[in-house]
């Protein structure tokens, strides 16, 4: 029987790994198997892989700094492939937190590129080809783009357009659903398109 110094129960040595109780003289805390588990990752790893009698491994403890936005969250705000490939000598990729994976950004392309609607966004959200020419453009001769999110933004409202247009006049239209467009615009963030479709 050995009491483990995480969870503080006596087992049987059957719940300890081997090696850990040949050499229980040299390590400071004794860890069972059970607590080999991380709660933060789901994943069996070494006792080195801890700091003293934490139950969560350093990597979970650990506060990561997502490239795109430059803040620090814990471990479960990026995905654990994306951690993995982060802490590999070889590839060393850059973190990506998830609520930027949602704006376009990934670890081979931390870029902000601008759209012209709704500010800097990565390069998941834009069109490959779009993409390509701005690559390609000179520093004073960018084109200008538009995001995915914007684009599909912009063909409501002028498929709302043209459907208020064909059953009402001119001036009735504009009288009347002037503040329904204005409304529409605003959760849109379509101001530059709303003032092109007047």
């Amino acid at each position: 029987m050995a009491r483990c110094h995480v969870c503080n129960i006596s087992k049987h040595w059957k719940h300890f790994v081997e090696g850990s109780l040949l050499n229980k003289t040299r390590n400071t805390h004794l860890r069972c198997k059970d607590c080999l588990l991380c709660p933060g990752c789901n994943k069996l790893k070494n006792a080195n892989k801890f700091s003293g009698q934490s139950k969560t491994c350093t990597t979970c403890n650990t506060l990561w700094t997502c490239k795109p936005c430059g803040q620090s969250f814990l471990a479960d705000m990026f995905d654990a492939l994306n951690l993995d490939n982060h802490q590999n000598r070889i590839r060393m990729d850059f973190l990506v937190c998830k609520r930027c994976r949602v704006d376009g950004y990934n670890p081979r392309d931390t870029t902000d590129y601008p759209c012209e609607c709704c500010g800097a966004k990565g390069c998941g959200l834009f069109e490959k080809v779009e993409l390509e020419e701005y690559k390609k453009a000179c520093a004073d001769k960018k084109p200008k783009m538009v995001c995915k999110t914007c684009s599909i933004a912009y063909e409501r409202l002028k498929t709302t357009w043209t459907t208020i247009s064909k059953k009402r006049t001119r001036t009735r239209r504009i009288r009347r659903c002037s503040t329904h467009i204005v409304i529409f615009v605003e959760q849109c963030h379509f101001p530059f398109y709303a003032l092109y479709v007047f």
